[in-house]
């Protein structure tokens, strides 16, 4: 099973995801770093995956 993903430094963290609008400046400031991790379902397989945004 894939791990955890710590991401830093980013800019315009929300591009990556699909069906935001664009956020202002302000907004995109606010988050700088990223962590990703799946979600296994019973069977090990990954159903959901989730984005948490960090100051």
């Amino acid at each position: 099973m894939p791990g955890i993903l710590f991401l830093e430094d980013l800019n315009a963290p929300f591009s990556m995801l699909s069906g935001i609008k664009q956020q202002s400046a302000a907004e995109t400031d606010r988050f700088k770093r990223v962590v990703i991790f799946p979600v296994p379902a019973d069977d090990d397989t990954i159903s959901y995956g989730v984005i948490d945004f960090l100051p």
